[in-house]
């Protein structure tokens, strides 16, 4: 008898890049349930994720029964319940359930933070980056956090934030004095503004990637007197600068008042 899954194929978003496959139990992919356990076995080749992921309420002999569990790409299971997706890049071994709270968590280790975790994608729109930077984005984009950094990035362009607080309270021109003497000497269209006491400056530069090849990127750092924003943008031509222009103009701080 063939399932009749709970969402379609054409129901599917891209949330998280491949991760491999993984087994989910059909109380989650034909009833919708929401996952309520997931763990992290040995994969059994290159393509195995590792993950198993059921409802929790699943009995013995309901998971003896292979009719009762299917092999999907785990980004296919992270539409049914995005709450997994920030435990997928968590290592062999790992446990996740959700307990008395409603809400998942780890059940056993302890583990070491994973060098890069996803989060759910944005869509276009007002995006807030903390609770005073915002900017404006022109597409969906998915995002992660890697080495300390919230990461957003589509095919063709990838963006890497770091915002900070200046505890000295040094005032934003003279910050930005200290950025522009450690900018490159190969920089290009270099542009200041000063909305008020909002100072925002960027520059364009070509890079020599680590495979060898010329990246495109641009370096934007917005600033006021006590905080400051710091993007970095990779992107594959020309044809996605008018993307980054938006960012660019759309950069918010709701602490500055001018």
């Amino acid at each position: 008898m063939t399932k009749k899954f709970r969402l379609s194929a054409q129901e599917i978003e891209r949330l998280v890049p491949s991760l491999g496959e993984c087994f989910a139990t059909d109380q989650i992919t034909v009833l919708g349930k929401r996952v309520g356990f997931m763990f992290r076995d040995n994969p059994s080749s290159p393509q195995d994720s590792g993950w198993f992921f059921m409802a929790g309420t699943e009995s013995q002999s309901y998971l003896d029964d292979p009719k009762n569990i299917s092999m999907f790409d785990v980004n296919t299971i992270a539409n049914y319940d995005h709450e997994i997706i920030q435990y997928l890049t968590y290592p062999v071994g790992a446990e996740v359930g959700r307990g008395a709270s409603g809400k998942l968590s780890v059940l056993n280790g302890p583990f070491e933070t994973p060098h890069i975790s996803f989060l759910p994608p944005v869509t276009a729109g007002s995006f807030h980056v903390s609770e005073s930077w915002s900017f404006m984005l022109s597409s969906r984009m998915l995002r992660r956090v890697e080495e300390g950094c919230l990461v957003l990035w589509h095919p063709g362009l990838t963006i890497w934030l770091s915002a900070y607080t200046d505890g000295q309270f040094h005032a934003a021109e003279d910050r930005l004095a200290r950025i522009r003497t450690n900018i490159s000497p190969f920089s290009r269209a270099p542009e200041q503004t000063n909305e008020g006491g909002l100072v925002k400056f960027r520059y364009f530069l070509s890079e020599t990637s680590e495979t060898g090849n010329e990246q495109a990127c641009c370096y934007c750092f917005a600033l006021t007197d006590n905080e400051e924003l710091h993007l970095a943008v990779y992107y594959d031509g020309p044809d996605f600068e008018p993307e980054i222009d938006q960012i660019w103009a759309t950069i918010t701080n709701s602490h500055h008042r001018p």
